[in-house]
């Protein structure tokens, strides 16, 4: 009998399956057979060895990583990066479902770690230790919550923009395919569509052919305020005004808190880049500010389309 956690992970492991299958057919599609079967040789012997390490088959192998040419090689261990890039890409995605499934089946035992776990034990133990001043405490303590992540252009997270966006519809696809009413022909273009993101990936260089400039590192960081914080950091607040009303009645953030700010080092590290200078720092500040603008009137617009003229 499979266990619970098995069963839990169990869409995760038909994901990966999926875009593993959609890969090995890319390989073979644009490396050819020889590629494919290198590959497969490759994961298989690890596997084994994961599973039973021994000294023959680590001898096995190095002697089939010898016995690959240079340019074949280089292939093979492409093949095991995209692998990973797609196996992280099914993990997120998976955690995602998680939050979702035990949001609307298991109300009431909320996910280990989530917002509502933590506040929920976090009003039982006072309850147990019958404190008074529990709301007025977390109020205190909310109130001066100053949480401020600082970004930094760290050389091996410098991903492409496009591979970015190819990852981002992947997991956007993962998500369609976990629709249970979602028609055949639906899901047969759901499924090209993914295959072709992954066929995309195999054939986009992950490597820049030159050397990324300060603004550019500015505007690869941008990327991730403009596509993912700018309307997660809203959802957050408003995650934790819902879970404090429900478990911590009279405490609540105020409109003047802010208790979670971004800092950041690209486009103004005066701290051993000779290529910031000051006129680079105004225009990171500039780009910055222009993004803040672009989303504030974007938001202003549907609004607009919302609230009809008296």
């Amino acid at each position: 009998m499979a266990s619970k956690q098995e069963d839990r992970d169990l869409p995760l492991r038909n994901d990966i399956r999926l875009l593993g299958d959609m890969l090995g057919d890319t390989l073979k599609r644009f490396g050819g057979e020889a590629l494919f079967t290198a590959e497969e040789s490759v994961r298989k012997l690890c596997k084994r060895l994961r599973a039973k390490p021994s000294p023959a088959l680590e001898r096995e192998l190095k002697t089939l990583l010898s016995s690959l040419r240079p340019e074949q090689a280089a292939d093979v261990l492409r093949a095991f990066t995209v692998y990973f890039q797609l196996v992280n890409i099914a993990e997120q995605h998976h955690r995602t479902r998680r939050r979702k499934f035990y949001e609307a089946h298991q109300p009431d035992r909320p996910q280990q770690g989530s917002l509502a776990q933590t506040l929920q034990q976090l009003a039982a133990d006072a309850r147990a230790n019958r404190s008074r001043r529990f709301v007025g405490d977390l109020q205190t303590v909310l109130h001066q919550l100053d949480i401020v992540p600082v970004m930094t252009a760290h050389p091996t997270e410098a991903a492409r923009r496009s591979l970015l966006e190819k990852q981002r519809r992947i997991a956007d696809q993962l998500t369609q395919l976990d629709e249970t009413d979602l028609p055949p022909r639906k899901r047969a273009g759901v499924l090209q569509a993914l295959a072709a993101e992954v066929e995309s990936i195999w054939l986009t260089d992950e490597i820049r052919h030159s050397r990324l400039q300060v603004l550019d590192e500015v505007q690869h960081l941008l990327y991730y305020f403009d596509s993912v914080l700018y309307d997660a950091v809203p959802t957050l607040y408003a995650e934790l005004e819902t879970q404090l009303r429900e478990h911590v009645p009279g405490a609540k953030l105020d409109d003047h808190d802010v208790p979670l700010r971004f800092g950041t080092w690209v486009g103004g590290d005066r701290d051993g880049n000779p290529n910031v200078t000051p006129g680079i720092t105004w225009e990171a500040l500039r780009l910055q500010q222009r993004l803040a603008l672009r989303k504030h009137l974007a938001v202003v617009l549907e609004l607009s389309q919302h609230l009809s003229a008296s």
